[in-house]
């Protein structure tokens, strides 16, 4: 018999402290059950984005600059 411990992934623990306090209530919008999973996720990604076009704008900028000069 073989025994293992699975490592929980990244996502996983970076959830579990917001998902332990929210344990025994559940909030719903427009009667469906909102997780932590998906509200968190698309707001990372949003944030990811933002920060993704923040890095290009400022590439661009500097491009821009270096051609007038």
């Amino acid at each position: 018999m073989k025994i293992s411990l699975k490592r929980k992934s990244r996502w996983e623990r970076a959830i579990d402290p917001i998902a332990s306090r929210l344990k025994g209530k559940t909030l719903t919008l427009n009667g469906k059950p909102v997780t932590a999973e998906t509200t968190a996720k698309p707001a990372a990604r949003a944030v990811g984005g933002l920060a993704m076009a923040t890095v290009i704008s400022a590439v661009i900028s500097s491009l821009r600059g270096r051609g007038e000069s």
